[in-house]
């Protein structure tokens, strides 16, 4: 009685392959045919999927021995994407909880903002697309924000936040058929925070105190100069972080703000 063939003889599309299995591992041979396709392992210990390995390995000998020409790549077409759809997609992706890479809420609140002012300009420029947010539209962006007198670091942040969004989408797979925008940014120096005199200071209080409505600006104002707190932090001082005794002890009348500031905290 006759052994059975240790292999299984594969019609593909341009070759013929013997695939047999070694050590459970299937490999395809097609140095029988009158142009040697070679002889490889296909990676599987599974039949069907080398089958379906085989299809691909047949195609790839076909354009290495120059019997097929290199099939081209599948482009696809453009998509439309709002600018509110885009924006939204990148809110959520910046939202994200801060373990994931998400950002801290004041930085929520900036690139709310930068979309706040582009989204009106763009729908006044008859762009309603990210498809149309290219280098060109953002030095046209760049001059609107120049004539309305936005500081350099303003307009840094704004276009920078802009191509990080474009850029998102694209690697996202949101925005198909699209580069991410070329556009070189001088960096800016950050303008040095005006600290106002004592005079001043009495004076704004004193004006605060002078307008019914204006008195809960004035005690920000006096709290902010005799602590030298942040705004922020003022506003999310909590009654646990103020040490009242210890403050009498350390601060007498006529302490620095720098020293009440640091009694506070």
């Amino acid at each position: 009685m006759p052994k059975k063939p240790k292999f299984e003889l594969v019609r593909s599309v341009h070759f013929l392959w013997r695939i047999f299995r070694r050590n459970g591992v299937w490999y395809a041979d097609g140095r029988s045919n009158s142009i040697d396709a070679g002889r490889c392992s296909l990676g599987t210990r599974d039949k069907t999927e080398a089958l379906r390995l085989l299809a691909g390995l047949d195609e790839a000998s076909a354009v290495k021995h120059g019997l097929i020409e290199k099939p081209q790549a599948v482009i696809k077409a453009p998509t439309e994407l709002s600018l509110a759809e885009g924006r939204r997609l990148y809110g959520a992706h910046i939202g994200r909880s801060r373990i994931t890479g998400g950002v801290k809420e004041s930085t929520k609140k900036r690139y709310r903002a930068v979309f706040d002012k582009f989204l009106p300009w763009a729908a006044k420029n008859g762009i309603g697309d990210f498809h149309q947010v290219d280098a060109d539209v953002l030095n046209r962006y760049a001059a609107h924000l120049e004539k309305k007198e936005y500081a350099q670091k303003t307009l840094l942040n704004e276009l920078t936040t802009l191509k990080q969004c474009v850029r998102w989408l694209i690697d996202d797979g949101k925005l198909i058929g699209c580069e991410p925008i070329k556009l070189k940014l001088r960096k800016v120096e950050s303008q040095r925070a005006y600290c106002y005199r004592e005079s001043e200071v009495r004076a704004i209080v004193a004006r605060c105190r002078q307008v019914a409505s204006l008195g809960w600006i004035g005690d920000v104002v006096t709290a902010l100069a005799r602590t030298g707190m942040r705004i922020d932090e003022l506003a999310n001082l909590q009654w646990a972080d103020v040490d009242l005794a210890r403050l009498r002890r350390q601060s007498p009348p006529g302490a620095s703000r720098h020293a009440l500031g640091r009694s506070c905290r």
